[in-house]
């Protein structure tokens, strides 16, 4: 919640660029596949198609 709200101020109230923003969007991406990965190994074994 800290980055996504630090990102949605800097654009919509500070007017800042995806250079100023860059740190912010490296940790969302980062955070969101490590928790992709992690709930693609855990829910393989129990869907089955």
């Amino acid at each position: 919640m800290y980055y996504g709200n630090h990102i949605f101020e800097g654009i919509m109230l500070k007017g800042w660029s995806i250079i100023q923003l860059w740190p912010d969007i490296l940790i969302i991406s980062i955070m969101t596949l490590t928790f992709f990965m992690l709930a693609m190994l855990t829910v393989k074994d129990k869907i089955k198609a």
